[in-house]
């Protein structure tokens, strides 16, 4: 008999967890049921806007030529350069090239002395 009571103890286990488990997601689904019904009725009474509103429609763009597309690239490219050089400092470049003139004029002088 040991066998028969094993195979029922076995049956009545799987068996209760079977139900155990359908009945757990019946109440999950029954749940969320409740809930979004609930959702759906508040969003169903929120009032709508007036529909007279009228949609105003996309402005037409009219595409740029290549030859103003070749403006545009070259006044970007005037703009870079133009704001390049204001950012120099000329003073320091001034400064430098009087400090290089200077001393190639000294070795120039340098130069001659020794003759």
């Amino acid at each position: 008999m040991g066998l028969i009571h094993g195979f029922v103890a076995g049956t009545t286990v799987t068996l209760s967890a079977l139900y155990l488990t359908h009945r757990s997601i019946t109440q999950n689904t029954i749940e969320q049921r409740t809930i979004l019904s609930n959702l759906s009725h508040t969003l169903a009474t929120i009032p709508l806007p007036p529909s007279d509103i009228k949609v105003r429609p996309m402005p037409f763009v009219k595409r740029v030529s290549l030859v103003e597309t070749m403006k545009d690239m070259w006044d970007s490219e005037l703009e870079r350069i133009v704001r390049t050089v204001q950012k120099v400092d000329w003073r320091g470049v001034r400064e430098g090239v009087e400090d290089g003139i200077g001393e190639v004029v000294r070795r120039v002088k340098g130069g001659n002395a020794g003759q």
